[in-house]
């Protein structure tokens, strides 16, 4: 249901900055490529838990980072920055490249690259959390006590 309201918001968002037809078309792809690369960027740092001691401070850092890198304009950052927020921490693939590459002037390069970079992330996101799943040693099972 919340991503409903967002996708109407950015609707009316859209009719309120008097947007051409084709940003319409291309609001529900982006929104939906956009909420797959967050939801998998944040899987594969979460089942780091599975791996390393704190893996869950780790997730929560790069939950916070994620968040809030899109409040600040990318000018602000330097290229290592940059570089880091395109790779390790894909901030940027769900923040300013689909509204600076794809809806302000669209490149059929950029939907390319956002695509792939977005199976690429699920992709790891399943491996990390499958493998994960399977050195997982729950403390809390019952049979062991028996």
């Amino acid at each position: 249901i919340a991503a409903i309201g967002d996708i109407l918001y950015a609707f009316v968002a859209l009719a309120i900055a008097g947007a051409t037809w084709w940003w319409y078309l291309l609001i529900i792809p982006i929104s939906i490529l956009v909420g797959l690369i967050y939801v998998a960027v944040y899987v594969c740092y979460v089942s780091l838990a599975f791996y390393i001691k704190r893996g869950d401070a780790v997730a929560q850092s790069v939950e916070g980072t994620i968040n809030k890198v899109g409040t600040y304009p990318p000018q602000i950052f330097s290229n290592v920055v940059k570089w880091l927020f395109m790779t390790i921490i894909p901030a940027f693939f769900y923040t300013f490249l689909p509204v600076q590459f794809i809806m302000l002037t669209p490149n059929f390069g950029w939907i390319l690259i956002m695509v792939g970079v977005t199976i690429l992330w699920i992709a790891l996101a399943f491996i990390l959390f499958n493998t994960g799943l399977k050195k997982y040693n729950s403390g809390s099972l019952m049979g062991g006590r028996l």
